[in-house]
């Protein structure tokens, strides 16, 4: 964890409300949530605090944070995290839920001169949080309190220079996601579900993809489609491929979490793409890999 976070943390009076905030919170439904993750480290840190506010041990809760600084950064990573897990054994992902201010994620990144510059010069806000939060996230999967370059290529494709790993990004008005392997190109897109989808249904999909949507569950299975087609297009990370006329994605059953298969054809490259979706009420998510990519035919 970055020593710029447990700085934050520390400076002016957070650790005096601190513990009211905390009371806020369901502490019951995040332990079962984050027993449902599997994220057992963060399901003892919360059974701490159930017992603190239970007893109404407050005194202990300042000690606790002035002993431990990393005390209270758990927390609120335990509370944000909504999803972490492996793919397949050769790349990891995550989804934050975007809830803090921006200079929470700011102390936790140590940003080059030109970032910095790119930062000043973002003037929505919305724009900087999620520009903020996506890159925080990006070095949390990474495990680093160091310096991050991240870069992006010729055709806007980010890659990480100090570290020898493959990266992608994506970010909604309300969650961050990123996803990491040592071995293969990854793609990964996150989208919130009220997303207006529908308007723009004609720009991205051809007449047999859109003859395929059934007729129930219209506005979650567009966003799968779309989602589907910017992992691919991330995954072969080059630019002037149309989304309605290079990629094809085959129909495909509706569940909470499932496989989808798309196919996308340039300049002689036909190539095969299995992807994975997640569909809940805060979020769709599709991620895929090149390990998962079968190329049928390759260009002369």
């Amino acid at each position: 964890m970055g020593i710029g976070v447990r700085s934050f943390f520390l400076n002016g009076n957070f650790h005096e409300f601190a513990f009211e905030v905390l009371r806020d919170f369901d502490v019951d439904n995040i332990l079962f949530r984050l027993y449902k993750l599997e994220e057992f480290e963060h399901v003892c840190l919360f059974l701490i605090v159930k017992i603190i506010i239970t007893l109404n041990l407050c005194k202990f809760f300042y000690t606790a944070i002035k002993i431990s600084p990393n005390f209270v950064f758990k927390l609120v990573e335990a509370m944000a995290l909504v999803l972490k897990e492996n793919l397949l054994n050769y790349a990891e992902y995550a989804v934050w839920k975007i809830e803090e201010e921006p200079e929470f994620y700011r102390a936790g990144l140590i940003l080059s001169d030109w970032e910095t510059n790119y930062l000043n010069n973002i003037t929505h806000p919305k724009r900087k949080l999620t520009w903020l939060a996506s890159r925080f996230l990006l070095k949390q999967l990474i495990d680093t309190d160091v310096f991050v370059e991240l870069l992006f290529d010729e055709h806007g494709k980010p890659y990480v220079t100090n570290f020898d790993i493959f990266v992608s990004l994506s970010h909604s008005n309300e969650h961050a996601a990123a996803i990491v392997s040592k071995s293969f190109e990854v793609g990964i897109d996150v989208e919130e579900p009220h997303r207006k989808i529908e308007i723009i249904k004609n720009k991205f999909l051809s007449t047999v993809e859109l003859n395929n949507i059934g007729e129930t569950q219209v506005q979650q299975q567009l966003l799968i489609y779309w989602s589907a087609k910017e992992v691919m297009y991330k995954i072969y990370g080059k630019r002037k491929l149309e989304f309605k006329d290079d990629m094809y994605v085959k129909p495909f059953l509706l569940n909470e979490r499932g496989d989808i298969n798309g196919i996308l054809m340039k300049n002689g490259l036909v190539a095969e793409y299995h992807m994975h979706y997640l569909l809940n009420n805060d979020f769709t998510l599709v991620v895929g890999a090149e390990k998962e990519v079968s190329v049928i035919n390759q260009p002369s």
